[in-house]
């Protein structure tokens, strides 16, 4: 059994509109909410062995809070342009290529391609995943190459405002 965690980034700024997409800071709120989240995963004893991260800023800025909180290591995580500006089929082919070693992932990356591929590997998820959100799915396999919308299980859906209600 093998479990994967999806993220999505915390709230990005759009102070700045001539900023390019990919290099859009965290907001105050989005700053607040990663420690927030990284702090409820560690009070669950969820821990990666293995990240992937796309490599916008605010998906890495986010990632800084887990990194700080679950004490990840950088030789834990890979940054993967295909986890950017994606789709559910690139996010799923990423996922075919990691180690089977490696039982519980983080993948930490956007909208819409999180939900996109939340829906398809849970044969169905109405939700939308907000910022900092975190799906976490139980994988009935021993090797990432076999993750399908076949051995797939929902077992957490959190979110900040969530916790904080």
């Amino acid at each position: 059994m093998k479990k994967l965690y999806l993220i999505r980034h915390s709230k990005s700024s759009w102070d700045n509109p001539d900023l390019d997409d990919f290099d859009r800071p965290l907001n105050s709120r989005g700053k607040k909410d990663r420690y927030l989240m990284a702090n409820f995963l560690k009070e669950h004893g969820i821990y990666p062995d293995f990240v992937l991260c796309s490599p916008s800023l605010r998906t890495k800025k986010s990632l800084k809070a887990y990194q700080e909180i679950l004490d990840i290591k950088d030789k834990n995580i890979v940054f993967s342009d295909d986890l950017y500006e994606s789709s559910a089929r690139k996010l799923l082919n990423v996922l075919h290529t990691t180690h089977s070693m490696y039982d519980n992932v983080f993948l930490i990356s956007h909208n819409p391609s999180l939900n996109e591929l939340v829906d398809y590997l849970l044969n169905g998820f109405e939700e939308n995943i907000p910022t900092s959100g975190i799906v976490g799915i139980n994988v009935d396999i021993s090797d990432w190459s076999m993750i399908d919308n076949t051995n797939c299980s929902l077992y957490l859906f959190t979110y900040p405002k969530q916790i904080n209600s």
